[in-house]
């Protein structure tokens, strides 16, 4: 199944359009700031994990593209998780403090979910997920299941990480290559359907369509350094699609999750 990208949303230390990614990812527009400053989502304290799912998640309803609550289902996937929360409670049960309750729903990534689905009245599927190197192909290929559901129209697929002391000590220890990569807050959604036409990579009325497929038997090897996980990736292509809307020719790229610590598999983009 080819899926269409009807929306996308980023926001990171390129900013909160996709307009600087690009330059960030090729480590040309350096980041301002590790950790982002974001509007408190009323129920949960300290991380900004809840809050950047937040802001990648109500603009794709702000801008009409939503077609039916009702039949939107949604995969939040991550590598490290809410890594804040988790060591904010920790310090805090070895110090002898008094557990704070939110600090324990709140290290719950649906639990975020929860909360914007009761805003939105979102009834279909959530599903959340954590994964190292591949990412973008089990988000996709969570979305491409819920779309062959009678009751699925949509499927927001949601990339989130944060800045923390412990992701940084993740990073060191995986990332044997490049010595020097440290985590960032960061957030990418992706808002698909259905392809308007299921022929492999076909190009109907402008839409971006994303297709998945194993790339190769070889095992990557895992590698972080300035690499960003692929839906990154994504979201800087799907800009640079955009921005060639007017052009004559069609376009079609390829990105291997290989070259971001993946397994292999191979995701491909035409317009």
């Amino acid at each position: 199944m080819s899926l269409a990208i009807a929306s996308i949303c980023s926001i990171g230390p390129w900013g909160r359009t996709s307009d600087k990614l690009g330059e960030w990812l090729d480590g040309t527009e350096e980041a301002l700031a590790r950790s982002a400053e974001l509007p408190a989502v009323p129920g949960f304290i300290e991380s900004g994990f809840n809050p950047l799912v937040q802001q990648c998640f109500a603009p794709h309803f702000a801008n009409g593209k939503v077609k039916d609550p009702r039949r939107l289902a949604v995969v939040l996937g991550s590598t490290f998780g809410d890594t804040t929360t988790a060591d904010l409670a920790s310090m805090n049960l070895l110090q002898g403090k008094i557990h704070n309750a939110l600090l324990f729903y709140q290290s719950v990534p649906n639990s975020i979910l929860g909360y914007l689905s009761r805003e939105q009245s979102l009834t279909e599927m959530f599903t959340c997920f954590a994964g190292y190197g591949h990412t973008a192909y089990a988000g996709l290929s969570l979305a491409e299941l819920y779309l062959g559901m009678d009751s699925v129209e949509q499927v927001l697929v949601i990339g989130v990480e944060t800045r923390s002391d412990r992701a940084d000590e993740m990073f060191a220890w995986l990332n044997t290559d490049e010595p020097g990569g440290v985590s960032f807050d960061w957030a990418v959604s992706l808002l698909v359907e259905k392809a308007q036409e299921e022929e492999e990579l076909s190009v109907s009325s402008g839409q971006t369509l994303i297709a998945c497929a194993a790339a190769s038997e070889q095992e990557a090897s895992p590698g972080f350094g300035r690499s960003c996980p692929a839906l990154l990736e994504i979201a800087r292509t799907v800009a640079d699609l955009e921005a060639d809307r007017g052009g004559a020719t069609r376009r079609q790229t390829l990105i291997r999750e290989r070259d971001f610590g993946g397994n292999g598999y191979e995701i491909r983009l035409s317009r």
